[in-house]
Formats: C-alpha cells, sequence, structure tokens
C-alpha cells in the first residue's frame, strides 16, 4: 500500500476523486497487487475490464501498467459518481456490477450478493481510510503536538529548559 501511496493521491487529486475512495476499491479489488487479474478477465490495481478500459482510453496492454489503470479506474468511478448524481454507493455498485445493472434495478443496488457485500467493503474500507486521513492531519496541526522521547515522555524545547549556573566558575 506503502509503495502505491503517493501515486494513487496524485492520480486522485489530478482527477478530483478522493484518495480514500481510490484507496478502498484497490483494496477490495486487487489488494494492491498491480498483477492481479480475474476469471471474468479484469486485471490490475483496479482490475479494469477490456470493454471499461477501451473506453477510459486504455490499449488492451496498458491495463496492467499501474499508473495508466488508477486513472482510468479514478475516471470511471468519478463517471459513476456523476451519472448517479453524487451517489457514492451507487457509483461503488456500479463499479462492481456495471452501470446498466444498477439502472436495470431503478437505480439501487442491484440485488447481487456479491455486488451487496462488495459495497458494504468498499465503504467500510472508505471510512476507515478517511478517518485515517483526518487523525493524520489532525496530528501534523495540532499545536500541542510535542514530540516524544523514545521513552514516551515529551521532549524539552529548549526554551522550556532553565539554564543551571550553580557550578559555573567551580572546579
Amino acid at each position: 500500500r506503502a509503495y502505491f501511496t503517493p501515486l494513487i493521491n496524485s492520480v486522485a487529486l489530478s482527477e478530483g476523486v478522493d484518495p480514500a475512495l481510490l484507496h478502498a476499491v484497490i483494496t477490495q479489488e486487487s489488494g494492491y497487487k498491480p498483477g492481479a487479474a480475474s476469471n471474468k478477465k479484469a486485471v490490475g490495481l483496479m482490475q479494469l475490464i477490456p470493454g471499461t478500459a477501451q473506453r477510459f482510453g486504455l490499449r488492451s496492454w496498458e491495463r496492467t501498467d499501474p499508473a495508466k489503470n488508477i486513472r482510468a479506474g479514478a475516471q470511471y468511478l468519478k463517471w459513476l459518481i456523476k451519472r448517479f448524481n453524487g451517489s457514492l454507493v451507487l457509483a461503488i455498485a456500479g463499479y462492481n456490477a456495471g452501470e446498466g445493472a444498477v439502472q436495470k434495478y431503478g437505480n439501487q443496488i442491484p440485488p447481487y450478493r456479491e455486488t451487496q457485500n462488495y459495497v458494504r467493503c468498499v465503504l467500510a474500507y472508505y471510512h476507515r481510510y478517511q478517518q485515517r486521513s483526518r487523525d493524520q492531519t489532525l496530528a501534523m496541526t495540532n499545536p500541542a503536538h510535542r514530540l516524544e522521547r523514545a521513552s514516551g515522555h515529551p521532549a524539552e524545547e529548549p526554551r522550556d529548559r532553565m539554564r543551571d549556573t550553580s557550578d559555573i566558575g567551580q572546579p
């Protein structure tokens, strides 16, 4: 995960998609394994099938390129979110089952066990990654945040130490 995080975050920023969402989908789809492949011919980090990859500008041999796979997957998610009027739940369902299946069932999560489990899992990962991001931001911006020694006790700031002058001039 750490290896791909800078790439995922960069693509998310450039495509206008929440990085936590991309991480959630990648976690569920491939577990961050760029060589992952399914029996439905989906490949790569975002598990793109040939038709979806082609629709978002990838040639068949480019589907396994992590940067291109993530970008096409992000574009597809963005398109799905717009298609379903901002509904993240329906976009996630559409990513798994296809937008046609979501439409077929009246813009609801299709009654497929796999898709229902997929939506639950991706949303759980999404909320976990969002919380982790908030926690990291808070830790970096909290003015009470102080460095700690290896012992776990707060490190002294130089201005907090009082100079001991009692031994100055003594042998």
